[in-house]
């Protein structure tokens, strides 16, 4: 069995961490640092339904708020469009639906850190989002 440094990437912090790994896939005990998957933003999760107009994510939301990514669940092929906001700024556009060939829900990966404020989900008809992250 042999053994070889990887990078893995801490998202909690934007750095680099080396991870001594075997070839069958586990880590070594000399492992430089082991990174939670809870300090990648996938702590808390919250539904938004169809419709919805910025609604925060958490209790009250704040800054340093992390979305991990978004399911985002479509009722019909012709499902509107999902957009986020960070505090009060301008909405960003991270879904719209066109004419979808089918049904399944879509994952959309983020880990995204909130610099104004709350996390803010808006979904059009016939689209609805379960959030995931680590929200105030």
């Amino acid at each position: 069995m042999t053994a070889s440094n990887i990078a893995v990437r801490d998202y909690s912090t934007g750095g680099a961490k080396s991870v001594r790994a075997t070839s069958t896939g586990s880590t070594s005990p000399d492992q430089t640092e082991y990174i939670p998957h809870h300090n990648m933003g996938g702590g808390d999760y919250e539904t938004v339904a169809a419709s919805a107009t910025d609604q925060v994510l958490g209790a009250s939301g704040a800054v340093g708020d992390v979305i991990a990514g978004l399911l985002i669940v479509p009722a019909t092929t012709g499902a509107g469009t999902v957009s986020i906001k960070d505090g009060g700024g301008s909405g960003i556009n991270v879904f719209v639906s066109g004419t979808l060939a089918d049904l399944r829900p879509i994952w959309l990966p983020l880990f995204i850190r909130s610099s104004s404020g709350a996390w803010k989900v808006t979904t059009g008809s016939n689209v609805s989002v379960i959030a995931v992250g680590n929200f105030t």
